[in-house]
């Protein structure tokens, strides 16, 4: 007995259904189920012991371990074992096997069983197969292959129904001008010298020539009467050519067994079409001489044959062409003429076939065995030009990024994760090719972390890129190609440098993705995520100096899901959940002639792709069932602007309700008819569609970026309800909002663009200063509000790292040269930035945009950005450092309470530059004399000559600068890096200090000599 509570054997039907207000199961139906755990699968006793004593995911009550197994054979449900040692496909847990679906209205379907009853069918049972047309000697009928096969029958195919083309006339003309109108035709030559040849024209106006597969003729050759066969010895060959000139025929009254008459009028003959008046252009008929089909010589008493014909000709025939129907020519002699018992029947055996396109080339095959874009049944390769190189809409299946697998501990709870960047090839669409491309442990979108409120999320991050040609060896340039003016790849130049940022994670300096934090081929960089902060759906991406673009368009992305302890354990809030919460992680792709992604050389001014990409498919396809579904809407693009809204086949829209944006829930379910969302942005919303069934439902963005992108996914509504209870629109929980008045500081961030830089005429800026010059501290625990002025002519959505922030308000200004005054009346949020908090916010241009947040429980350097990746590549960003603001100016020490930041009397700012850093820094005076591990490839040659670098460590993993390393490197920011040692820095680099650095290095990759170094309170050493 199943009720809300859960699953309970009860003694009777009444006592479930009356005194639990259960749904009753059946008799001798227990709450056994399958439970899948890592190991495989077993049946339990209970949902609970599944899920918490054995750490797995239950499969329902009444569930087996068994599933459909595919063979040669057939199918069957077996256990996978079974199945796998019988060499077959293993189709998944407590899965069925189709069987026929009987109905008077659609015949006979393979269905499962419920699809089937659903439908109003008959099941047949599991494994079952459709029946079909059987030609025999007696005729047609609807027999199984196997029963036909037995009777020596044509099968037609599974579910064919004995389609036989009507005939129109038939005729045999002989060389001594008889013409014979029975049922039978006669061919060959007999022994005096006697020719007869049959004439058939049918009836083809009925068919269309996409619907059919192959056209065959059957031969009957049984004396209806007596059963003989029609001729003694092996029966002569003949062949079968298209009529090219229409004929007369009469009915013979002989019942089928005379020889025939002496020409009859309007009759065909030897000499006539029609005779007396319309002569053959040549005596025995007008016919093609190309072979259509072949009716070989078969042995007495054969009852039946099937001759293939040219389906091209019949095609033609089919699509309009002359029919005058088909004529066989005997071949050799043979004492008695051959005739048949009855007109040949025509037979059109119904289509399977398309056109499958599978790397350009087209193959006509079923379906089930296209794995490429198939065109549909009917569909030919020579109708094909060519196959095309651009994406085709809706042949892809919508499939929901895969929740990443700890190496220890449990996904959601205390766990640690190994994310490698790895060369892949990937399919954006089945109508391209894979291509080249970079997917986190191989997947695009990467594997979702879960996790939860106040549990530690470790993360090893490797940069694992290496040549998909020869995979033992790290990759020595970048996937796109590199502007090597701006920062990062100044330095670095090509090579695939990479950094990850948790886009709205609050945590250590060191761990939120700072652009210069990058990790080289065969790399690694750990992070720790402590989440005390509020449940959140959060991203991640690369954010790596002057590459950030073009990694995450190589394909680096994924979810980062945050839940409270009450979502995780107790599903409160209640809202759809499993397989009715769908994220769509939504960017954009350009493609080139080859199908191949695209990027311009050098920086965009702001890049948009042709092409809408949703979890990895360009224009992908997902059936859903009638009811509600929890949606995250991610705007993973690099620039465009999403405007979303979903849409029926028709235009209506379907409204909405948002639940949470991207920080935390509203507070009040806000309901909508279309959502803008710039990038980076998140929204979870609730959609209804229990009203739609049967109807296709759009993903439909009306945002006039150009190239236009309108529908991004489409979604087929089943007839088949699916969660229909009612969620939570109030209430929900969210953390307290910040009164303004707790503020100490306004803060002003003026965007706009540049002309000053060296690469390229258009560059971005913040407060027209370049990344490097930090001169913005925060105090920690102070409240702050920011104003981001905007004086660039288009929307500028902005981020900052380590905090939440509430969007309070915009007004209109008047920009005059750097400066700006408010020029306007106030403006209220859009509907969906209220009561909310966020970490992302659109700053519309010619408007200032107020947001307010408290900076606190993390110090050190944090980046300030915009979301649009070239922006951001391009130096729309800036650095603030968050303070512990107390000083003793003792002058001697850098205490506990101090940093270089906010005591820099007491507490050094160094250079970041240092021994080991993977860079030579000629700027900062490294040699190959004082430090050979970064100034000297691996194959030993020097990087610099007095001060200048050469081009032996640029690219390749490793990298040289003239320029000197910044000086941010601070005594009190709790990390023990770069110069910083126990004797200038003991309260970052004491003995006790458990702050180790969070980067490690595959020695197969470091130059040698190999020399220890200093620097780091984690031991590294000489290999």
């Amino acid at each position: 007995c199943v009720t809300d509570s859960g699953c309970s054997e009860v003694e009777s039907e009444g006592f479930c259904t009356i005194s639990l207000s259960g749904e009753y199961q059946g008799y001798l139906t227990t709450c056994d189920g399958a439970c899948v755990t890592d190991s495989g699968c077993s049946e339990v006793e209970s949902e609970g012991f599944c899920t918490i004593s054995l750490s797995g995911e239950y499969q329902g009550y009444l569930t087996t371990c068994d599933g459909a197994c595919v063979t040669d054979s057939g199918c069957s449900v077996e256990s996978e074992g079974d199945c796998l040692s019988a060499g077959g496909d293993f189709n998944g847990y407590n899965t069925v096997c189709p069987g026929a679906c009987v109905s008077d209205t659609f015949g006979c379907l393979l269905e499962t069983e419920a699809t089937c009853e659903g439908s109003g069918g008959t099941f047949q049972g599991q494994g079952t197969r459709c029946p079909g047309g059987c030609w025999t000697a007696s005729g047609c009928s609807v027999e199984s292959e196997a029963d036909c096969e037995g009777a020596g029958g044509f099968y037609e195919g599974d579910g064919t129904l004995c389609r036989e083309v009507p005939v129109l006339k038939r005729v045999t003309i002989t060389d001594d001008n008889y013409t014979v109108g029975t049922d039978s035709l006669f061919w060959g030559t007999d022994g005096s010298g006697q020719t007869r040849r049959g004439l058939v024209q049918y009836d083809m106006s009925g068919v269309g020539a996409s619907e059919y597969q192959s056209a065959v003729m059957i031969f009957d050759f049984t004396d209806t009467v007596d059963g003989a066969t029609f001729f003694s010895g092996d029966s002569s060959p003949a062949t079968i050519h298209r009529v090219r000139s229409d004929w007369g025929a009469f009915v013979d009254s002989g019942a089928g067994r005379v020889d025939g008459q002496m020409e009859v009028e309007n009759a065909a003959s030897w000499r006539h079409a029609f005779y007396p008046d319309t002569d053959w252009l040549s005596n025995g008929g007008d016919f093609d001489s190309q072979v259509i089909g072949e009716v070989p010589s078969v042995p007495e008493g054969t009852e039946q044959i099937v001759v293939q014909l040219d389906k091209s000709v019949v095609d033609e025939m089919l699509a309009g062409g002359e029919n005058f129907g088909f004529i066989v020519v005997g071949r050799g002699v043979n004492p008695t003429p051959v005739k048949t018992g009855g007109t040949p029947k025509l037979v059109l055996s119904p289509l399977t076939t398309g056109a499958c396109c599978t790397d350009f080339e087209c193959a006509n095959v079923p379906e089930v065995a296209c794995d490429g874009i198939f065109f549909g049944v009917g569909t030919f390769c020579d109708a094909l030009t060519v196959c095309p190189r651009e994406p085709v809409p809706w042949v892809d299946d919508l499939t929901v990024p895969s929740t990443a697998v700890p190496r220890y501990g449990e996904a959601g709870g205390n766990a640690r994760y190994e994310f490698r960047v790895l060369s892949i090839l990937h399919s954006l669409n089945r109508a391209l090719s894979p291509i080249p491309m970079w997917g986190v442990n191989g997947e695009i979108p990467g594997p979702t972390i879960e996790a939860t409120q106040d549990l530690l999320v470790t993360v090893d991050f490797v940069n694992d890129l290496r040549r998909l040609d020869a995979p033992e060896e790290y990759i020595t340039s970048h996937l796109h190609t590199v502007m090597e003016c701006v920062k990062g790849p100044d330095t670095y130049g090509d090579a695939a440098r990479l950094s990850l940022r948790v886009h709205g994670i609050h945590t250590r300096a060191e761990y939120s993705g700072h652009p210069s934090r990058t990790i080289l081929p065969g790399q690694t960089y750990t992070y720790k995520f402590p989440n005390q902060q509020p449940a959140a759906t959060m991203w991640y991406h690369d954010a790596a100096q002057g590459l950030t673009r073009l990694n995450n368009y190589a394909g680096i992305g994924g979810f980062y899901h945050l839940m409270s302890a009450e979502e995780r354990y107790s599903n409160v809030p209640q809202f759809p959940s499993g397989e009715y919460y769908i994220p769509l992680f939504i960017s954009d792709v350009a493609l080139d002639e080859q199908g191949v992604p695209d990027y311009p050389d050098e920086i965009a001014y702001a890049f948009a792709g042709e092409f809408p990409v949703v979890n990895g498919k360009i224009w992908p396809k997902t059936e859903l069932k009638a009811g509600k579904y929890r949606f995250t809407l991610l705007n993973a693009a690099g620039k465009r602007p999403l405007a979303l809204s979903f849409r029926l086949e028709g235009g209506d829209v379907i409204p909405f309700h948002a639940i949470a944006a991207d920080q935390s829930y509203y507070s009040e379910a806000v309901l909508l008819e279309e959502l803008i969302v710039y990038p980076s942005e998140r929204y979870d919303v609730v959609v209804d569609f229990f009203h739609h069934r049967n109807r296709d439902v759009f993903l439909f963005n009306s945002d006039a970026t150009t190239p236009r992108i309108a529908e991004l996914v489409r979604f087929t509504i089943a007839d088949r309800s699916g969660f229909t209870a009612a969620f939570e629109k109030d209430g929900l929980p969210q953390p307290p909002f910040i009164d303004e008045l707790l503020s100490v500081r306004n803060r002003t961030w003026v965007l706009d663009e540049t002309s000053s830089g060296s690469c390229g005429a258009s560059e971005f800026s913040i407060n027209y200063q370049s990344f490097d010059e930090v001169e913005d501290v925060v105090c920690i625990g102070d409240v702050e509000v920011w104003e981001f002025a905007n004086a660039f002519g288009a929307v500028i959505p902005m981020h900052a790292h380590l905090v939440q922030f509430q969007v309070l308000e915009r007004f209109p200004v008047q920009f005059t040269d750097e400066t700006f005054e408010i020029d306007g009346a106030r403006l209220a949020p859009e509907p969906w930035e209220r009561d909310v908090w966020k970490d992302t916010v659109a700053c519309p241009p010619d408007q200032v945009t107020r947001v307010i947040a408290r900076f606190e429980d993390f110090t050190g350097p944090f980046v300030v950005d915009s979301p649009v990746m070239e922006y951001r590549d391009k130096d729309m960003k800036r650095q603030f450092v968050v303070s512990k603001c107390d000083c003793d100016y003792d002058g001697v020490r850098c205490d506990n309470t101090e940093d270089a930041w906010g005591c820099p009397s007491d507490c050094a700012l160094t250079s970041s530059a240092f021994c080991g850093d993977g860079i030579c820094q000629a700027g900062d005076g490294e040699t190959c004399g004082t430090c050979a591990r970064d100034c000297r490839n691996k194959e030993g040659m020097c990087c610099v000559s007095a001060g200048v670098c050469t081009a032996m460590c640029i690219g390749g993993g490793f990298a040289c600068t003239e320029v000197a390393a910044p000086v941010n490197v601070a005594c009190g920011d709790g990390l023990c890096e770069a110069r910083e040692t126990a004797a200038t820095c003991a309260v970052d680099c004491s003995a006790v200090s458990t702050n180790a650095s969070p980067y490690k290095s595959n020695p197969a990759q470091l130059p040698t000599p190999c020399h220890n170094v200093h620097g780091h309170s984690e031991s590294h050493h000489c290999v």
